[in-house]
């Protein structure tokens, strides 16, 4: 997909907005903040997604899902403080 695009003042900076139609392609729209690397080559500026995982994602990174907790039954244990049962 190709798109033309015009650079705007946005506060102190210059910024490139990309159309939800080109996020929804990269499957990034669902992200709040998405992370690109920024590379210039022969004269043109290269943009590539990284490491873009929703926050749900990041918490789970290196989650074993096949290890299930243990169970507590709260029941069977004695009270440790001042608790009223």
């Amino acid at each position: 997909m190709m798109t033309n695009v015009k650079v705007q003042k946005w506060g102190n900076s210059q910024g490139i907005r990309i159309s939800k139609e080109i996020l929804a392609e990269l499957n990034l729209l669902h992200l709040e903040e998405i992370n690109f690397e920024l590379s210039i080559k022969d004269g043109r500026i290269e943009l590539r997604p990284v490491n873009n995982l929703s926050f749900l994602e990041q918490l789970f990174i290196g989650y074993d899902f096949t290890e299930k907790p243990g169970t507590v039954d709260w029941d069977d244990e004695p009270p440790t403080g001042k608790e009223f049962w």
